[in-house]
């Protein structure tokens, strides 16, 4: 029996040792599990040799005993000591493994991820370059590393970033930064100088913290916007170039119009006097083309662009607006010299007494002239109602426009308010227009925070509802103070003004036996022609073509002019920069200066008025309200002139 464990334990040994020689290699855990083999081979040849050697006589009982004594315990807590480690050691390994992997995963991702990211240490440098950074900015990994990063960025948005990344180290805080990748600066340390490009990207910086708890790096991950800033930059290309086109459009539309009506006054053969109302109203047909396509332009680039909307806060008074757009509407003609509102057709006014509200006036009186005026081009029989309505507790008013026209089908409800869209957009198509009056008067009503609705139903009408706050909503646009603009016509339909001037003004006649002087100054020979002919009955007009002539003739006149009219739109120098230059040696009351430009934006207006003119025209101008607002300049400087005694 003793023989047979003996050999026994030399074949389990043998086996035991020789896998233990197999494992050792294995992976973190081999050496100790080939330890614990090992050990437990010694231990058991060591419990049979202090079995075997007192039989014998080798060794006595008594040390025998202790041997168990000392032995027994030594073996079973070294054993549990191997075993733990063994399985300590494993664990460790299986997390080491699992760590690696999700590291090596985590690199997979930065490199192929489709938005740039890059990283920077506590220095500055770059640390992180990925293959869509490569890809944007031409820059390899290889030659991105260890450069500066303020190096590739911009001069404008270095001060910008530094304080971002400084911000992320310091405060542990993730934070964002737009900026121009320009390496222009790094040709000399790039492999491929000519692979270079420029790139604009909004990044989100976050802070990687170590095991001590600080910052050791931050990582951008960016989204690229070099695509949208080219956008952003051809759009605003393409706005200057419409209104450089609007302008050269809207001058001679002026010079035509102004013409067309002088020579109206003198015709007497009526066959010519329907060829030249013809060409007149062809002329403010073009005109309100032109206007149309110019605000649409505009308000469509300053939303995708998120520019500010420029809206003046006005004291406005709704029933009145409504009032004289029917009279414009009632006297209207289309296209076809046939007039919008039909006898078949009754425009009813049903608007009662409403609060005076802030909004825009010239931006009201542009929406319900369009919401009108497309309830005319598709109502031939019936009615068209114009009624309102009011909240109790006074925070809106609502104007509807409701006819018993063609109508709309649902379908096309949303349409309607896309510009250049039109539910019929066939070439037999019955109304004219090109589709941007609904959609001007959308975005209007959204700007001042109010809400235009639509109701329809086919062969039956059409209700458009507009509610406007009775307080205006700043936060929807950029709200300008009233300001002294000119209250005359703005461009296009909204001449109906005209009629309440001329009613005021219908005894203007020459103010003094000797005509006064008017310095005409413009660069357009037909708008000369129409002032000369329009105002020569009432002033000694001397016309001049640039900024620089009408100084000069300033400087070298034997009596200064009562009044300048002066354009806007000049070569060289502006009427805003000859308006500067004359109010460094006349006032505004010596020398009254009623400036008129095709260009009828606020911006341009308010530099025109802190440049110092007394007013501001918009071309096309009535003739009636031209004299009325050059007349109303004389007499307020000849009002000062007097009262300091001249």
């Amino acid at each position: 029996l003793i023989g047979f464990a003996f050999v026994c334990y030399f074949g389990a040994s043998y086996e035991q040792l020789y896998f233990a020689w197999y494992i050792k290699d294995k992976d973190r855990s081999g050496p100790v599990r080939a330890c614990l083999l090992v050990y437990l081979v010694i231990m058991i040849g060591l419990y049979g040799l202090a079995y075997l050697l007192p039989i014998p006589g080798w060794i006595s009982a008594s040390l025998e005993n202790k041997f168990y004594c000392i032995g027994d315990p030594s073996f079973k807590l070294g054993t549990s000591f191997m075993v733990l480690a063994t399985v300590d050691s494993g664990n460790l390994y299986e997390m080491y493994r699992t760590t690696e992997a999700l590291a090596d995963r985590l690199s997979k991702l930065i490199k192929t991820a489709k938005v740039p990211i890059l990283g920077t240490d506590v220095s500055g440098k770059i640390s992180m370059w990925n293959a869509k950074a490569e890809e944007l900015t031409g820059i390899s990994q290889q030659d991105a590393m260890n450069l500066p990063l303020l190096s590739l960025v911009h001069e404008s948005d270095k001060e910008h970033v530094s304080m971002t990344m400084q911000r992320a180290f310091d405060n542990n805080e993730t934070c964002s930064a737009e900026f121009a990748i320009d390496p222009k600066g790094i040709q000399s340390a790039v492999a491929d100088p000519a692979k270079l490009k420029k790139a604009i990207l909004i990044s989100s910086a976050t802070p990687l913290v170590d095991n001590n708890g600080n910052v050791s790096e931050v990582v951008l991950i960016c989204c690229d916007l070099t695509e949208v800033s080219c956008y952003k930059e051809s759009e605003a290309h393409k706005s200057q170039l419409m209104s450089m086109v609007s302008h050269e459009l809207r001058s001679p539309l002026h010079g035509i119009i102004s013409i067309t009506d002088m020579l109206l006054e003198s015709e007497k053969i009526e066959r010519r006097q329907k060829r030249l109302q013809s060409v007149s109203n062809c002329s403010k047909r073009l005109l309100e083309l032109v206007s149309n396509i110019m605000e649409m332009a505009s308000l469509s680039a300053k939303s995708m662009l998120g520019a500010p909307t420029i809206l003046h806060n006005d004291l406005t008074e709704l029933p009145k607006i409504i009032e004289e757009i029917i009279l414009l509407v009632s006297g209207s003609v289309d296209k076809r010299g046939k007039p919008y509102v039909t006898p078949e057709v009754k425009l009813i006014n049903n608007v009662t007494s409403l609060p005076i509200i802030e909004a825009d006036a010239h931006r009201c009186t542009q929406v319900f002239y369009n919401i009108i005026t497309n309830a005319c081009k598709f109502t031939k029989e019936g009615s068209i109602t114009i009624a309102s309505d009011r909240d109790p507790q006074g925070q809106w008013v609502e104007i509807s426009v409701s006819d018993t026209g063609v109508g709309i089908a649902k379908a096309n409800l949303k349409k309607i308010f896309q510009p250049f869209e039109q539910v019929d957009s066939s070439r037999a198509r019955c109304a004219e227009g090109i589709g941007l009056g609904l959609a001007i008067a959308h975005e209007v009503v959204h700007l001042h925070g109010g809400e235009l609705r639509v109701d329809s139903e086919e062969n039956v009408g059409t209700r458009f509802t507009v509610r406007l706050p009775t307080v205006m909503v700043e936060h929807k646009c950029e709200v300008s103070p009233a300001s002294p603009r000119s209250l005359g016509p703005p461009v296009g339909p909204r001449t109906y003004t005209s009629n309440s001037v001329n009613s005021a003004n219908s005894d203007t006649t020459v103010f003094n036996q000797v005509k006064p002087l008017l310095l005409s100054v413009d660069d357009s020979e037909v708008n000369q022609q129409a002032v000369a002919g329009s105002l020569g009955t009432l002033y000694a007009v001397h016309a001049v073509m640039s900024g620089q002539e009408a100084l000069a003739f300033l400087e070298t006149c034997n009596a200064l002019p009562e009044v300048i009219l002066l354009d806007n739109m000049m070569p060289v120098m502006t009427g805003i920069d000859v308006c500067r230059e004359v109010r460094k040696t006349h006032g505004k009351l010596e020398l009254p200066i009623v400036m008129y430009s095709a260009a009828g934006d606020v911006k341009t207006m308010m530099e025109a008025f802190n440049a110092g003119c007394n007013d501001f025209l918009v071309k096309p101008v009535d003739q009636k309200i031209m004299v009325a607002k050059l007349q109303l300049a004389r007499e307020m400087s000849a009002i000062h002139i007097r009262s300091m005694g001249g």
